[in-house]
């Protein structure tokens, strides 16, 4: 009866669970994929339309090239061309001139095309809109067809209305062209006598199907009634024979693998026989519903911990009469007496103590095992171990082989998994850190063990061969890739080089620990491996002098954009080749940060910068990588400038007058210049000449030689001054420069401006 109830009450529970889980779960995914093929058929209709209308247009052009082959092949000059084979010269060459302007005419009116000549058999001979020559000259020299062979041979033959894709050489330079060729008389098959050549610039034509391009994404092209291509976009991977082939089953539109991608093909047919094709993988079509796609994932994921949690209620409401049960047969059996119980009552409570016993030694040994081993070997690694202590049968308990090999160990540092995690909590890091375990193991093969050492840090002890073997990093980018993709982690990892021996397993975990500080160089989510010290070379880093002037008065002005800009140039300068080491990174932005702060001291503004006055050294404290610190550079620099430009106006002001003043007094030294005013006011030649623009929107020498220029003006009213005289009050060292400024400015030169005043 009790095992009945048992029974029952496990049937209870599976009904339960089938209820809650399998019932919602199948109805979404009917309701998804009813959705979504809706959705994909939409889609589907739409880039037919598209395509359709490309189809339309493209015809309606092709049909302007076959009437204009039409009008040439009826042209009066080109049939009595084709009949007078043995006319005089004189004749003939009236007719070819007055043929070459109605071909230069059909050119100018149809831009469609891109040039067009007519062959003559009989004469051997190549008439165009500009030219006519020896069919031998102009296959040879003016114009070659590549792919197409002898091309008098060819237009020898009857061509009607025919395209054929060639490559076109034309003075030095190669365009895709598509070739229509009409052979003369139209109505012949046999006595052909020349051929009627348009040529088409392939890329005009894909102009016409760039709406169905869906951003470069797909592949298009354009094939004729005998399967050949005639027209096809740059991006041809997903074109293959059997897509070709599947073109002729009629439909308008199907699916199709290729290499395990899904593919959606459209194609249109044209009135002349031509299939125009798109091809688009299905993850581009499937973006445009990605968000209802995700509506409906997020409700099943909704719907099965709903489940669970009901499950859990239901499980827990049929099993209290058992456990109820159970507390009484336990009670009974501590207070009564061994004699008050009946045989079953006595078999049911021995079997249930027994089961209870074994299923609570075996839960702790399997718990415990797994502890200890993880415990052994995270003290191992770290050096806490003595080998030589170890016996065999402690090793055999903990399942741990240390003998033939060589080891290296690997930390694995989770970045970010918020992509994964809700929020940061032990439970998610928990989890976070399971997964990864378990990934690492699988892909380990039993060739090491996987231990927690920190909160978000993972030590992988590798048994690996001695002999170096191709492939052998290989799991550690796989693990790299799965996290990324499956999961949604970043991590970096450190791997150190191989030791021989388990003694010096330890000496890979520091040279782990060595390799995962170069993460400040090299960025975080990058797998890192241990490289020898290269001797200091290369390790000192740049941040000359001048940079830090620039850097300082940009920031003192509030120039935040050419700020940043020198920043760059500094992180670039240090970090593009990668050399610098993880330490002289941090001095380096110590360093930069030490200019900022003279910024902050000079513009007496510390009380806004507390938390970069109170302790410098610990500014970096949070950021991991270079790229890190630069961030918080740039944020410190931002509400510098941001400080400055409270000030900058009426500074400014200030600057500008006293430029001008200074100017005024020292417009008659020779040695007045855009470095000696830069010197005056403290702040770079570059910064004096670009204020000074934008604030006044003229050069400061051209301003400087207009003043100069007006103050000579007034000397020159005064005929007992010389011009050289002048030239010298107003600072030019000789009347020839001073002579060449004045007509500038003035159009005349001081001499006819005297005399014009007197």
């Amino acid at each position: 009866m009790i095992l009945l109830r048992r029974r029952s009450v496990l049937t209870a529970i599976l009904i339960s669970y089938f209820c809650i889980l399998i019932v919602p779960t199948i109805a979404g995914a009917a309701g998804y994929k009813v959705l979504e093929k809706s959705l994909v058929g939409n889609v589907n209709k739409s880039n037919y339309a598209m395509l359709e209308q490309a189809r339309q247009l493209t015809d309606s052009r092709i049909k302007e090239v076959n009437r204009l082959s039409l009008q040439l092949a009826m042209n009066a000059n080109m049939q009595w061309l084709l009949t007078n084979a043995s006319s005089g010269h004189g004749d003939v060459q009236l007719r070819l001139i007055a043929l070459m302007k109605d071909m230069g005419s059909f050119i100018l009116v149809n831009d469609f095309l891109d040039s067009l000549f007519i062959y003559l058999a009989d004469r051997s001979m190549v008439v165009t809109p500009t030219m006519q020559t020896d069919q031998d000259l102009y296959f040879r020299k003016i114009q070659h067809f590549d792919h197409l062979g002898d091309m008098p041979q060819l237009l020898s033959r009857h061509n009607s209305q025919k395209f054929l894709s060639t490559d076109v050489s034309e003075n030095g330079s190669t365009q895709r062209m598509l070739a229509y060729i009409q052979s003369l008389p139209v109505e012949e098959n046999v006595n052909l006598k020349g051929s009627v050549v348009i040529l088409i610039n392939e890329q005009k034509i894909l102009d016409l199907l760039k709406r169905i391009d869906w951003d470069g994404n797909s592949s298009t092209f354009i094939i004729d009634r005998n399967g050949n291509k005639l027209v096809s976009s740059p991006n041809q991977q997903y074109v293959s024979d059997e897509l070709i082939n599947r073109l002729n089953t009629g439909n308008e539109s199907f699916e199709m693998d290729k290499d395990g991608e899904k593919l959606l093909v459209s194609y249109a047919t044209g009135e002349n026989g031509w299939k125009y094709v798109s091809v688009v993988p299905n993850e581009v079509v499937m973006k445009q519903i990605e968000r209802v796609k995700l509506v409906f994932v997020l409700l099943l994921v909704v719907g099965v911990f709903a489940g669970i949690a009901i499950s859990f209620y239901l499980a827990y409401r049929n099993y209290r009469p058992i456990n109820e049960l159970i507390r009484v047969i336990q009670k009974r059996s501590v207070t009564s007496g061994a004699g008050k119980m009946n045989e079953f009552e006595m078999i049911n409570s021995t079997l249930l103590k027994s089961f209870e016993e074994e299923k609570t030694l075996k839960t702790t040994l399997e718990k415990q095992a797994p502890l200890i081993q993880s415990n052994f070997i995270s003290r191992l690694i770290k050096g806490n171990v003595d080998i030589s202590s170890l016996d065999q049968a402690s090793l055999d308990f903990m399942q741990v082989s240390l003998e033939n090999r060589s080891f290296r160990v690997l930390l694995i540092d989770i970045e970010d998994g918020k992509r994964f995690m809700k929020s940061e909590t032990e439970q998610e890091l928990a989890l976070v850190r399971f997964i990864l375990t378990n990934i690492s193991m699988e892909l380990l093969e039993g060739r090491g063990f996987v231990v927690e050492l920190e909160r978000n840090r993972l030590a992988v002890l590798e048994h690996v061969q001695n002999e170096p073997l191709a492939g052998e990093d290989d799991w550690i980018f796989v693990l790299k890739e799965q996290s990324e993709t499956r999961f949604h982690f970043n991590l970096t990892i450190a791997v150190s080089r191989k030791q021989d021996k388990p003694e010096h397993i330890w000496k890979c975990y520091l040279e782990a620990l060595f390799a995962l500080e170069r993460r400040v160089v090299m960025g975080s989510n990058t797998i890192i491996f241990h490289e020898p010290d290269s001797g200091g070379k290369g390790q000192l880093y740049h941040y000359p002098m001048e940079f830090e002037v620039l850097l300082i008065n940009y920031a003192k002005t509030g120039d935040y954009a050419n700020a940043v800009n020198i920043l760059t140039q500094i992180y670039d300068a240090n970090f593009s080749i990668g050399t610098i080491s993880p330490e002289m990174s941090r001095f380096l932005f110590l360093e930069i940060l030490a200019s900022l702060l003279k910024v902050i001291q000079a513009s007496g503004s510390e009380g806004h910068f507390s938390s970069a006055l109170e302790d410098p050294s610990t500014y970096f404290a949070s950021c991991h990588t270079a790229s890190d610190m630069l961030e918080q550079v740039k944020r410190l620099l931002h509400d510098i400038c941001a400080a400055a430009k409270d000030e900058r106006t009426d500074q400014g002001e200030r600057l500008y007058v006293g430029i001008r003043k200074f100017v005024e007094e020292h417009y008659h030294d020779g040695n007045l210049s855009l470095t000696m005013i830069a010197d005056r006011f403290g702040i770079t030649p570059q910064y004096l000449s670009a204020f000074f623009k934008r604030y006044s929107g003229k050069n400061i020498s051209d301003s400087i030689a207009e003043y100069r220029v007006e103050q000579a003006k007034r000397m020159l009213a005064d005929r007992d001054l010389t011009i050289g005289e002048i030239s010298r009050r107003v600072g030019y060292s000789n009347h020839i420069g001073f002579g060449r400024v004045f007509k500038k400015i003035e159009g005349i030169t001081p001499g006819q401006y005297r005399e014009m005043k007197e």
